[in-house]
């Protein structure tokens, strides 16, 4: 409904800004026909205007990066974060990872033990030590953050990953202007010993209540030593 709403008001703006940039083209060209050209031309520029934003919003362009404080300070261990809700179960019958069909992103990957460690793309892990991944998921239209997050290594999802979402995130809450992502947040922790030594590809994997799961932006790739 809200939507529907804002397409509706939208429209309106649109058609209004036509008819008073029509009239004053019509007092200035003194053309009937040059001045709804004119007049349109204006209106199209108008529109572009209102949907730039929105289309931003809405996923339509890529997430913007955040760099989250309220959970880099803790260690995680083998206690969930705080206020953590543990969604682990659902990636054990997740399937095979399908596109993207959600916004967010992955904002960093991090040593448990060490965590001012952050691991770029294209970084080492050590195989002995536990890695955090963070980051925030939510519907494709903002409407409420994402129910599940699975680890997706080379591919695959991982159904031994603990993943915890209900994260506070004041942040994403506060680049969007929507209260209800301020819980928005994911954490998902790579086991020590879990992957092998080589090189690996590492994905989130997203699920809401209103669309099927999907990747989130961004892929670290990895070598374990």
């Amino acid at each position: 409904m809200g939507s529907l709403v804002n397409v509706l008001i939208f429209v309106l703006w649109v058609v209004v800004a036509f008819f008073v940039l029509r009239y004053a083209a019509q007092r200035y060209f003194h053309e009937p026909r040059r001045a709804d050209v004119a007049a349109l031309g204006a209106a199209a520029a108008f529109a572009v205007g209102l949907l730039w934003p929105s289309s931003f919003h809405s996923g339509g362009q890529p997430a913007p990066a955040f760099t989250p404080s309220t959970v880099g300070a803790l260690v995680i261990g083998s206690n969930p974060p705080r206020g953590g809700r543990d969604v682990s179960a659902g990636c054990r019958s997740a399937g095979e990872p399908l596109a993207k069909a959600t916004v967010g992103s992955v904002d960093f990957l991090r040593s448990d033990e060490h965590q001012s460690t952050i691991v770029s793309d294209g970084g080492q892990l050590d195989g002995k030590l536990q890695y955090v991944i963070e980051g925030w998921a939510a519907e494709p239209n903002l409407d409420r953050p994402a129910s599940g997050a699975c680890l997706v290594i080379d591919g695959k999802v991982d159904p031994t990953a603990k993943a915890y979402v209900n994260i506070a995130r004041p942040d994403v809450a506060t680049a969007y202007n929507r209260a209800q992502l301020s819980r928005a947040g994911y954490v998902i922790t790579i086991a020590a010993g879990s992957l092998p030594a080589g090189k690996h590809t590492i994905q989130v994997l997203a699920r809401t209540g209103a669309v099927p799961a999907g990747i989130l932006p961004r892929t670290l790739n990895v070598t374990v030593r």
